[in-house]
This record gives C-alpha cells, structure tokens and sequence, in this order.
C-alpha cells in the first residue's frame, strides 16, 4: 500500500494557493486529478474549507482503492458498493455518519463526472 495524503497548500498564489494536492509519497498521485483540484474553483468551489472538504473526502475513497490494488480512474461500481459497506454499514464505532457519507458522495460525484467530461472514463462509479 501506498502513503497517500493531503497537502492543503501549493506553491501559487492568490486561490490557487489554497487548492489541495494529493500526493503519494511525495509525488503527485495523478496529473489529471491534479487538474480537477485546479478546476474546482472555476466551476464554483471557492472556499478553502469546501477546497479542503474535496480533497479528504478523496483522499480517503484513494486509500480505500489503494487497498484494493486500484486507482481512481479504475474504479467501479462494486467499487463503490464495497466503500458503502466498509464506511456506512462497518462497526458501529467506525462508521460515518449519513450526512457525511451523502457529501463524500457528491465530492467522488462531481469528480467523476468532470473525469467523463475529460475522457478519463467512460462510465461514472457514483452514478
């Protein structure tokens, strides 16, 4: 498994300053997910705290498909029925809240709806 995390601020400046990168060890994991993170505050996203929110909740769907020996543009529907049961229907000790299963989906939602957009995929996981 890989040590994939957050780094909440960039070498840019203004907004861009505040757009996360995801990083694998200490290289970018993906240069279009990198794109996506860039694009978000052109599509509306603007808050460094919404910025933030994106990239944990991203972040950790990563790690889960890490751990399934994939990566984000491999994912699949069972994908996504597996994190379901891993994070909505686990112990109860380690389960999510629905309210923040429902956002997670919306940020992994849009992320791959921007992927379709960009031909990275054919089909949308989330949809």
């Amino acid at each position: 498994m890989s040590i994939i995390t957050v780094c909440e601020r960039r070498e840019a400046r203004g907004l861009d300053a505040h757009v996360p990168l995801i990083l694998r060890g200490d290289a970018l994991y993906d240069p279009d997910l990198d794109r996506f993170f860039l694009d978000l505050p052109l599509s509306g996203v603007r808050s460094r705290h919404s910025l933030r929110a994106y990239a944990y909740d991203v972040v950790v769907w990563l790690r889960f498909l890490d751990a399934c020996g994939k990566t984000v543009w491999a994912a699949t529907r069972d994908d996504v029925d597996a994190y379901h049961r891993e994070r909505r229907r686990d112990e109860a000790d380690h389960r999510i809240t629905a309210a923040s299963w429902n956002r997670a989906v919306a940020s992994l939602d849009r992320l791959y709806r921007w992927g379709e957009q960009h031909g990275l995929i054919t089909d949308a996981p989330f949809s």
